[in-house]
């Protein structure tokens, strides 16, 4: 065999184990990308998805109770403030007899308070245009035990003992303070405090004071 018949041969054989070497290499690659993915992986994967959701949710949660507990301590701002509240009843009741009358003043303002139609503290609705009356900027001895009474009252759940709930309106006349309220069909009801009796001249009045027309009244 001469000398170039044998390089020639070398070369031949260099050739397949290149293409042999190659073959491999890209056997094992394709392997490789077909391999599946582990159950472990994909556990790990889903328990990852899992905490960032219950994290989210958590954190709704926070979210939600500092909102409630910010509306709760708006709502109770101003009901333990003595002092405004007996200031309230004196420029309101100043000259109401009743202690229940002068209870049931600062317990339209609770009432308010809680409505959804209303501000959600005591200040800001009293303070609302064409509600309650100019504070007068001192209370009676009378009128700060009324205050006392009518926060003791509210939160220990009792007000409605003296005024239920919903009786948000009143009018002063023949010092005396009337409550009452508006029904769906525009009738006025109102509610007797103790000591009171609601007959046409009380509805004479309401017609007169407050002016707003009305089907009748009733008295609940």
């Amino acid at each position: 065999m001469s000398l170039n018949e044998i390089r020639e041969e070398r070369n031949l054989e260099f050739r397949g184990i290149a293409v042999a070497t190659m073959s491999m290499v890209a056997t094992i690659c394709f392997s490789l990308n077909s391999i599946p993915v582990l159950a472990s992986d994909v556990k790990t994967d889903t328990v990852k998805d899992q905490s960032l959701s219950i994290a989210e949710e958590l954190d709704a949660v926070d979210e939600q109770k500092q909102v409630a507990e910010t509306e709760r301590a708006n709502k109770k701002a101003g009901l333990h403030d003595v002092d405004y509240v007996a200031t309230l009843i004196e420029s309101e009741a100043g000259n109401v007899e009743s202690i229940n009358g002068r209870v049931a003043v600062a317990l339209t303002g609770f009432q308010r308070v809680e409505s959804d139609g209303y501000p959600d503290n005591i200040y800001a609705v009293v303070e609302q245009p064409y509600q309650y009356a100019d504070l007068v900027g001192y209370y009676s001895d009378k009128s700060y035990v009324a205050a006392k009474v009518a926060i003791s009252l509210w939160e220990s759940g009792n007000a409605d003992a003296v005024l239920p709930d919903g009786f948000v309106y009143f009018f002063g006349y023949n010092k005396q303070n009337w409550f009452y309220r508006i029904n769906d069909d525009n009738i006025v009801e109102f509610y007797a405090l103790q000591g009171q009796t609601i007959t046409d001249e009380i509805y004479a009045a309401y017609k007169d004071i407050v002016g707003i027309k009305s089907k009748g009244y009733t008295v609940v």
